[in-house]
């Protein structure tokens, strides 16, 4: 096995994983051109979300009302025939003659109205309605089962003309426990992303939950299933399968087809953790070592555990708030500048708590106003998705 707990194992896996890489290195790169065309995931999504929502409501409120109009329609006969034979027929026999004229299947005069004129009258006008109301009903019922079908098939197509347009995007590996979360996240924070997921169950599940997102059904293993999802275009990419062995292969595979995209991977066995990053993994997150350093925080820094779940959980002015990042680039009008120079605050009412740099992991926490502004550095703020990119336009000029 690639994954183990001995020295051995290790060892292979290090081999293994050298081996898929210079593999992968080798292998044409012809299908790897860049597409310069723009694309706004968010719009879109919330465009189809609402016309999905509408469409489907519109042709269940339609079924729904043809079959009280039916009901309704067959109630009123049984009772007229009740009404009018004074006794003389049954509940069941008035409910048959009802039944036996709506559908027009001539059976025959089961309740004796040759000579009862009101009988014939009222038969008449039941004919009437209740051929309207079944016509209708059927064409409720048909328009049901083929509008669906062909409003999914209309999506569908709509939806892969737009997984070929978007770039700068983020594509999300694993639907599950896990990968739901990480969709919920990118929707909160109004980040373009596709969805790869190959259960039906999960999958529908989340449509459910999330209408209007992109996604890919099949293997993220499988290269024709990565570029589908526009891994060539893309900016990021989550590992969030199930095992580590397949999180392995999709890291290699995804740095092959675009190695300067950012590569985040989950890690079941906190110990392959640096098998990841050799195999080309930006990010490693072990959900082990993760929980268990949550947990010893709730004991130890209950107050700052709780700071931190009210962030992630609560909303300003109808937006998420997080902790997030701005890099600070070359032809930036502020570089060189210190923070009392540039205003953040001011322009964009977010306070700087901490600045690093892109090649470095240190960081200078509660940064002075005298702090210059370089090239690379990364400027850790906490504000709303609309805070974030006013920084960022400001920071860009």
């Amino acid at each position: 096995m690639l994954f183990g707990s001995g020295s051995q194992k290790t060892t292979l896996g290090l081999s293994l994983c050298e081996d898929m890489v210079d593999l992968h290195r080798h292998k044409t790169q012809g299908e790897r051109m860049k597409q310069a065309v723009q694309a706004s995931h968010s719009t879109r999504s919330a465009v189809s979300r609402s016309r999905g929502t509408t469409e489907g409501s519109r042709i269940i409120r339609q079924f729904i009302f043809a079959l009280m109009l039916l009901a309704g329609v067959f109630l009123i006969g049984t009772a007229g025939y009740m009404i009018i034979g004074a006794g003389r027929w049954s509940l069941i026999d008035c409910a048959y003659m009802t039944a036996i004229s709506l559908t027009t299947v001539g059976y025959g005069d089961v309740l004796g109205i040759d000579n009862h004129l009101g009988a014939k009258v009222f038969t008449m006008g039941l004919l009437v309605a209740g051929m309207g109301v079944t016509l209708y009903s059927v064409s409720s019922l048909t328009a049901l089962v083929v509008e669906s079908q062909l409003y999914h098939l209309f999506e569908l197509r709509k939806m892969k003309k737009e997984l070929a347009l978007i770039q700068d995007h983020f594509i999300v590996c694993g639907g599950g426990s896990t990968g739901s979360h990480i969709v919920q996240e990118f929707i909160d924070t109004h980040q373009p992303f596709v969805l790869i997921e190959q259960n039906e169950e999960v999958l529908e599940q989340l449509r459910v939950r999330f209408p209007g997102i992109l996604y890919v059904k099949g293997n993220a293993m499988e290269e024709l299933v990565l570029h589908e999802a526009g891994i060539d275009r893309a900016k990021g990419l989550v590992a969030a399968l199930h095992l580590d062995s397949e999180n392995m292969f999709l890291t290699v595979s995804s740095h092959f087809f675009n190695p300067t995209m950012k590569i985040a991977v989950k890690c079941v066995e906190h110990h392959n953790t640096e098998l990841f990053r050799r195999a080309g993994a930006s990010y490693v997150v072990s959900p082990h070592f993760i929980g268990g350093m949550r947990l010893a925080s709730e004991l130890l820094r209950p107050h700052v555990v709780s700071f931190l779940d009210k962030m992630l959980r609560s909303k300003q002015d109808g937006e998420s708030v997080r902790v997030s990042e701005v890099t600070v680039t070359q032809h930036s009008p502020h570089l060189n500048k210190t923070l009392e120079a540039t205003d953040i605050y001011g322009h964009c009412g977010l306070q700087v708590v901490a600045i690093g740099h892109i090649d470095d992991d240190d960081f200078t926490y509660n940064p002075p106003p005298s702090s210059i502004l370089r090239e690379g550095s990364v400027l850790v703020v906490i504000g709303t998705s609309v805070q974030i990119t006013s920084l960022e336009r400001f920071i860009r000029g």
